[in-house]
C-alpha cells in the first residue's frame, strides 16, 4: 500500500489557480482534494495510473479533478463553456461517451472520465491511452463518490469567479487581456496543456539567458 499520509499542500493547489494568495474557500477544497486523493489511491484499479504518472503527477491530477468540481460549484464557467462550445460544434457536450444520463451545469461521471483521459494524454506524451479503459472508469467512480457527497454543502469560490469575468463596464485593453490570459494559461482545464507548455518555454528561455 502506498503512503497516504502525504497530503496535498496549498502550493500544489494554487499551482492550478489564477491567483497566488490563499482565499477563504481554499482550505475546504484542499481538504476535499485530499479525500479525492485517498479515493484514487485506495482503489485497486486506480493503481494503473502509476504506470503513466509519477506520484507528483497523481497529486496534480487530484487537484485538477477537484478544481473541476470547484469550478462547477462556483459558476466560474470554465467547464460549462467548454461543454457548451463542444455541443454547438458536435451536437453533444462531450466526445466518446453515452450521455443519456447527463446533467448540464452539474457534475457528471462522464465529465470525470473525460478529464482523467485528457489529463493522462496531455501530461505524458509516450503512450496514447484510449478513453474506454476500465481503470479510468473505476477511478472516476471512486472520485464521483467523494464529489457527490460534497455537492450539497461545498462553498462557492467568489474570487475564482471574478478572475474569469469581464464586467460590462470594463473596456480597458489590459484588463481584458488579463482575463484572457487567466483563461488560457491559468486555469485548471488547460493546465496539462497550455500552462505546462508556457512554463516549459519560460524555463528554456531562462536557461538560454543564464546557462
Amino acid at each position: 500500500m502506498r503512503d497516504l499520509k502525504k497530503n496535498i499542500t496549498i502550493k500544489q493547489w494554487l499551482a492550478l489557480k489564477p491567483y497566488n494568495k490563499q482565499t477563504t474557500t481554499d482550505i475546504y477544497y484542499i481538504k476535499l482534494c485530499n479525500q479525492v486523493k485517498q479515493a484514487i489511491e485506495t482503489n485497486i484499479r486506480s493503481l494503473a495510473l502509476h504506470m503513466f504518472l509519477s506520484r507528483d503527477e497523481i497529486d496534480t491530477l487530484t487537484c485538477f479533478l477537484t478544481s473541476y468540481f470547484e469550478d462547477v460549484i462556483s459558476g466560474s464557467n470554465i467547464w460549462n463553456n467548454f461543454t457548451k462550445i463542444h455541443k454547438r460544434l458536435y451536437n453533444k457536450p462531450l466526445p466518446f461517451y453515452e450521455l443519456e444520463d447527463y446533467y448540464e451545469q452539474e457534475i457528471n461521471l462522464q465529465d470525470v472520465c473525460f478529464l482523467i483521459w485528457y489529463f493522462l494524454n496531455s501530461i505524458q506524451k509516450e503512450k496514447f491511452i484510449a478513453p474506454f479503459n476500465d481503470f479510468i472508469d473505476e477511478t472516476a467512480e471512486s472520485v464521483m463518490d467523494v464529489l457527490d457527497d460534497a455537492w450539497e454543502y461545498a462553498p462557492e469560490n467568489e474570487h475564482l469567479k471574478k478572475t474569469y469575468t469581464i464586467g460590462e463596464d470594463k473596456t480597458d485593453f489590459y484588463t481584458i487581456r488579463e482575463v484572457i490570459d487567466n483563461v488560457l494559461f491559468k486555469t485548471y482545464l488547460f493546465y496539462p496543456d497550455t500552462m505546462l507548455d508556457l512554463l516549459d518555454s519560460n524555463y528554456e528561455i531562462i536557461e538560454r539567458i543564464f546557462p
